[in-house]
Parts: C-alpha cells; structure tokens; sequence
C-alpha cells in the first residue's frame, strides 16, 4: 500500500512506474475536489506539487531519469501539460491553451495533446504529429498521443473519415492500425514497448475489448485467455519489453497477462493462450481524453 499525503485522506493512484522503482501517481480529497501527483520511492511518498494557482495534479508517467510528466489546473482552471524535474515543476506548453502529457521516454521526449491535436516535445521543440485524415480546425479529437518508446517511436489516436483509429507515429511515417472487426469505429493505442508491441483498445458492436498489435496484425487479448475466464478484458494500462501486459476487464479487477512460450516465433505464440496472473484490485485513472 502507497499510503496517501496529508491533507487527502480519502484515496490515491498510481498511474506510472520505471525501472528503479519509482512510482507517479494522484492522490484525491473528492469533499474539496482537489488532487495532487505524487512520487513513491522506497516507502515515501512526496507531493509533487501544483502550477501557480491551480488545485490539481496528476502524474502519469516517469522515466529512469525520474523525470515525471502529467497534468494539472493553472490559476486560470485550463488543463495545462505539466512536466517535474530536479524540484521544479514547470508548464511544458505555456503557449497553447488546453494541454495534457501521458508519456515520457528516458531520452526526455513527452507525448500528449492538445486542442490541436497529439505533439511531442523535446528540449523545448513541440513537434505537431501528422494526423490521419486530420480536417484543419478540429479540437482535441484529431489527435492524442499516449506513449512514446526509447526509440521515439509515438502511439496514440487520429481522425480518420471513418472515425478515430489508433495510431502509431514512427519518424515520418503514420500508420493507422484500424479496428479489430470492420464493424468497429474507433480505436485507441495506448502504449508501446522496445519491440514495437502496441496495446489498446477497439470499440466494438455493444462492447469494447483490448487488442494487441504487431507487424501490420491486431489481435483481441481476449482471444488469448480461455473462454472460462467468466470476463471480458477491456482496457491495457501499459505492456512491458518481455510482452507482459497491465489490462483491466469488465469486472472491475486489472490482471497481469504474461505470454506462454511455445516454439515459433510471438505471432505463433500469440495463437495459444496467455496466463492470467496477479489479480490486482484497484483501477488507475484513465488517460485523459482530452
């Protein structure tokens, strides 16, 4: 248990964690409706602090460098992207009006979005993803950006004619990864590991389920459980550089899903089955959407 910072009782979070096992997160007093990020480093728990004027937080991702990145209220109530390092806590984009980061890298670059749609930012350069089918103008929805690797490697989403897809953005090339039926509208890719797997989720008929995408092939993470498992899984947090992956299902409950070997190479693995293992009990916060 993280435990919570004074001043909110009521409940925290943690949304992010590297490899020295440092953990990002948000702590909540829901009464006053005001939250803030966290660090979690060998059973302490340090506030991270508000931009001038603002009432709330949110980490969501640190890199082994413990740089943090998240979002917060300014004095103005604007969401604004936020990025903590050596005990600052600094505005990423004072330039643009609603902002939010979710990822960020150890070579410093962070991924996020805007009105304008999803950006990378590196040393103090905002570069503007391409967005597909991105109609000049749109807010938000034309594009988000969710998780970067340390190959500057971007996932995220965009506008297409037939709604949002989820995206992965690699050095000048745009791939849209589609849906996991032709009936499905929207999709979202939400993290990307060292090998190029991309995890997220596609809306379906009535239903949403998580996917698993790699080499041009997305697969429903369902179909790799046994059909007794009695849920559905629904949405993937994050998936590592061993293919395990963070997902939560329809019941309420996340489980970490490890792939068994089997002889051949992942994309044969990925037709047996995963093993549903460590059963954990409280959900994170969702990405933001905007």
């Amino acid at each position: 248990m993280l435990g919570t910072l004074p001043g909110y009782p009521q409940q925290s979070a943690a949304t992010g964690l590297n490899d020295r096992g440092q953990v990002v997160g948000v702590v909540n007093n829901s009464f006053a409706n005001i939250g803030e990020a966290f660090v979690w480093e060998s059973g302490a728990m340090t506030g991270l602090g508000h931009l001038s004027g603002g009432t709330y937080s949110i980490a969501m991702d640190i890199n082994n460098k413990g740089q943090i990145v998240g979002s917060g209220s300014s004095d103005s109530s604007v969401q604004r992207a936020i990025l903590w390092q050596n005990g600052t806590t600094i505005d990423l984009l004072p330039d643009v009006g609603s902002s939010f980061a979710t990822g960020i890298n150890d070579r410093g670059q962070v991924v996020g979005g805007t009105l304008a749609g999803a950006y990378v930012w590196g040393k103090g350069v905002v570069t503007n993803l391409s967005a597909i089918g991105n109609i000049p103008g749109q807010n938000a929805t034309a594009g988000a950006a969710y998780d970067i690797n340390n190959k500057g490697q971007v996932v995220g989403r965009s506008s297409t004619p037939a709604g949002q897809h989820a995206t992965l953005w690699d050095h000048g090339q745009v791939v849209d990864l589609g849906t996991l039926t032709a009936g499905a509208v929207d999709s979202t890719a939400l993290a990307i590991n060292e090998r190029s797997q991309v995890v997220g989720y596609s809306f379906e008929v009535g239903a949403q389920r998580a996917f698993i995408w790699q080499d041009g092939l997305m697969v429903n993470l369902n179909d790799l459980i046994s059909p007794s498992a009695g849920f559905s899984l629904v949405y993937p947090d994050d998936i590592n550089d061993r293919g395990q992956i963070i997902v939560e299902a329809d019941n309420g409950h996340s489980y970490l899903l490890t792939p068994v070997p089997e002889p051949g190479t992942y994309a044969l693995m990925l037709l047996g089955l995963m093993s549903v293992a460590i059963v954990v009990h409280r959900r994170k916060p969702r990405r933001p959407s905007r």
